[in-house]
């Protein structure tokens, strides 16, 4: 699902795609990284747990951390498309 674009000593930067038929859209998910900044590409509903939903769109910047729970709902017919960077743990120490 992510495409590594780049990767240095400082963070890392990805592109993110999830067809609207590949993914379990409304699932509740966990991301398990430390720290994470996505940028969309496409408008996606994002609904972090406890959270109101979010039209998240190339407007915005999605902020994650580690364990942080969320699901996702479609939006755009061509699916979720987001740029990610994930810095290194250094970056966020």
């Amino acid at each position: 699902m992510v495409e590594q674009i780049f990767s240095g000593r400082f963070f890392r930067v990805g592109l993110f795609r999830c067809a609207p038929d590949a993914s379990p859209w409304d699932e509740l998910h966990e991301f398990r990284g430390s720290a994470l900044a996505v940028f969309p590409a496409t408008s996606v509903v994002i609904e972090h747990e406890d959270r109101a939903p979010v039209l998240a769109n190339p407007n915005h910047v999605m902020f994650y951390s580690g364990g942080q729970r969320y699901r996702r709902r479609l939006h755009d017919p061509r699916g979720d498309v987001s740029v990610v960077v994930a810095p290194s743990p250094r970056v966020i120490d």
